[in-house]
């Protein structure tokens, strides 16, 4: 296998979930739920199928920038994955919803916040060709939130952006953070490995998406 690469260097994790065998997150935010471990890109990594109940938690809650960024290996489905969010599907109510990341059928990788001072939650929507996103290996997601943009990546590059109304992220603090599944009338469940997931306080910059690929099965820095 040769010389693993160095770790990346990604500080002000609010939240970073290793999946090694446990739930709760480097800064001590706990999921609820055992999970289901598998092989991941880094060791381990949480295996989601049709019927696995969602993990999910209260901890992390967002009011300024946001990144979400993880290792993914999705099965294709017809409907809606909700990979990680505190987004109540079942309201349209601003105080339900905060940030979501999705997998919808096209596939298209969506990330969704929600803004109370624009109309509308910024939605940017990046088309991924099937053949590249279910190719059986692991990719890396990312996505960013800030002043000026949304912008979604997938291994370190960026695929979509859209300008934001530049307010505070809504806090939903009375809706769950969840990972693999979301509040709704149906269930959004995510099919396949998740690893590595981490949400930030701040917009990571493209060079620290970079590192963070870079890194591979290396990880970052502890």
């Amino acid at each position: 296998l040769g010389t693993p690469p160095p770790c990346a260097s990604v500080p002000g994790a609010a939240a970073w979930w290793r999946a090694e065998g446990s739930t709760t997150s480097e800064s001590g935010s706990v999921l609820s739920g055992a999970g289901v471990y598998g092989p991941g890109r880094v060791g381990l990594g949480w295996q989601f199928g049709t019927t696995t109940p969602a993990l999910s938690g209260t901890g992390v809650t967002i009011t300024s920038a946001l990144s979400i960024e993880a290792w993914i290996e999705p099965v294709r489905s017809w409907f809606t994955q909700v990979i990680a969010g505190r987004w109540s599907f079942a309201s349209a109510r601003d105080d339900n919803r905060s940030f979501a990341l999705l997998l919808e059928p096209g596939p298209s990788l969506t990330f969704m916040v929600d803004d109370p001072s624009s109309r509308r939650p910024t939605e940017v929507r990046a088309a991924v060709d099937p053949t590249l996103l279910f190719d059986g290996v692991p990719h890396h997601v990312a996505v960013t939130w800030a002043d000026a943009a949304a912008t979604v990546y997938l291994d370190g590059v960026p695929i979509a952006s859209a300008a934001t109304a530049g307010g505070p992220v809504q806090a939903a603090s009375n809706v769950a953070f969840t990972v693999g599944d979301a509040r709704g009338p149906v269930r959004f469940a995510y099919v396949g490995m998740l690893d590595e997931l981490t949400i930030y306080q701040r917009s990571l910059t493209a060079t620290e998406i970079e590192a963070i690929v870079g890194a591979g099965r290396t990880g970052k820095c502890q």
